[in-house]
Order: structure tokens, then sequence, then C-alpha cells
């Protein structure tokens, strides 16, 4: 702590010296330096100019000083800053290669996997393409063609192309029921004509028939009606003879009765004589 030197590794001349005074380039009283930060702190950092060995000016240096208590000895280590700047420099060129080696590494990677994404997004999209075109032909050679509706897509892939395929035969073979259907009924509709008419023939004969039958019954009915009127007029007749047998038998019988009365008084008479 008297800024004394016990031992310096390199220059053995200076061991056993005070340097209490002595100064370093810039000025700076180095080694009272050292004994103020171990005084204060315990321990700490000191820089300052240093003449480097194979230089002709000094150079910027940073010492690292520590007190060992049961001594009072400063214990003091120091580096020149080029050479830390240099090793600094060293290590950042390092780690820009090795950087600049990743980059041009991932690059590789990058620019493979573009490539196998680009082919794979090519071949995905022809294939996409070519279903979708298949699909289009489908559609307009049904709307616009011959309407061949046992075409089919392949629907061999497990992807969304073979699912879209599937489906859209399921599509295709409903429709082509319904074709068949609306077919089947056309076909019915077509012999219909036949069977109608044969109807209306026959619904014509009935008619014809019905309609002489109701005028049979309708001559049968006036006579039945002359007949009534005929009935009527006769059974008119005989109340009106009835009426008059039925006069004739009263007066017929009120002569009877007179004829009887005459007839007692004629028996009294003669029974007086």
């Amino acid at each position: 702590m008297d800024a004394g030197m016990i031992l310096h590794p390199i220059k053995p001349a200076l061991d056993g010296k005070v340097f209490s005074r002595f100064k370093a380039p810039s000025g700076k009283k180095l080694f009272i330096e050292f004994v103020r930060v171990c005084r204060e702190h315990g321990e700490g950092t000191v820089d300052y100019l240093w003449l480097k060995p194979g230089h002709e000016q000094p150079v910027p240096k940073l010492s690292y000083v520590k007190l060992f208590h049961p001594w009072g000895w400063i214990v003091g280590t120091g580096m020149y800053l080029a050479d830390v700047e240099q090793a600094v420099s060293e290590k950042e060129h390092e780690i820009t290669s090795a950087i600049k080696g990743q980059r041009n590494h991932l690059s590789s990677i990058l620019l493979l996997l573009l490539v196998l994404t680009d082919a794979g997004i090519t071949y995905i999209s022809k294939r996409i393409t070519l279903s979708i075109a298949r699909a289009s032909a489908m559609l307009k050679n049904i709307a616009w063609g011959k309407g061949d509706l046992t075409a089919r897509m392949s629907a061999e892939s497990r992807d969304d192309i073979g699912e879209m395929a599937h489906w859209f035969n399921v599509f295709i073979e409903k429709i082509q029921t319904i074709i068949t259907d609306v077919q089947k009924n056309v076909e019915q509709l077509n012999g219909s004509p036949t069977t109608l008419s044969s109807i209306a023939q026959q619904t014509s004969a009935g008619a014809h028939q019905t309609s002489n039958k109701a005028s049979t019954e309708a001559q049968a009915s006036e006579k039945v009606s002359e007949n009534m009127n005929s009935v009527a007029a006769a059974m008119e007749q005989a109340a009106t003879n009835l009426s008059m047998v039925a006069t004739a038998a009263e007066e017929m019988t009120a002569t009877i009765q007179e004829i009887a009365k005459n007839t007692e008084k004629a028996n009294m008479i003669t029974g007086e004589r």
C-alpha cells in the first residue's frame, strides 16, 4: 500500500523500488491510483497510457488491481486495449464468417426448399388444373354435347382432388338416374295417347248407349205418362158412373120404400074388408 514494487513478472529491475511519484505517459500517478482504488473499494480498474513493446508511442492500457488484506499487498494485471480490440475484431471476423457460412448454408437450403416447393406447387397445380379441366369438359359435354352421363372422373387419390372427383361422380350418377327416370316417364307418356284414345272411344260408345237408353226411357216415360192420363180419365169416368149408380140406387131405394108403404096400406085395406 506504499506504492512499492514487490515483484514485476516482466521487468525484474523494477522489483524493490517505490513508485509513489511515478507518472504514466498520460501524466497520471499510476501506482498511487492503484493504492487509492484498493483503499476505497478493495478492488477495481484503472485506465492509462503505457508504452507497448514494439511501439514507439504509448497506447491505452487497462489494469485490474485487488488488495490482499492479510499482507497489505496489491495484486494487479493489465492488458493493452489494442490487443482487446484486435481480439474483438478477430472474434467479430470469426463470428461474421460463421454467420456468413450459416447464411450461405441457409440460403442454399432455402433455395432448395423454394425449388422443391415450386416443383410441388407446379405438380399440384397441374393435377388440380387437369381435374378441373376434366370436370369442365364433362360438364360442357353434358350441357352442349352429346350428354355422355356414363363418363366418370378418376378418384384414385386420397387427397381433396380425389374426394372432389368422388362427389362429382356421385353427382353425375344421380343426374344419370334422374334422366333415366325422366326417359321412362316420357316413354310411358308416349304410349298414353293410344290408351287415352281407346278410353275416349269406350267413353264415347258408353255415352252413345246411355243417350239411346235415355231416349228409350224418355219414350217409355212418355207412354207411361199417356197411360196414366188414360187411367186417370177412366177412373174419373168410373167415378162419375159410380156416382150415377149411387144416385140411381138411392132413387131405387126410395121407390122400393114407397112401394113397400103402398103395399102395406093395401094389405091393411084388404084386411079391413
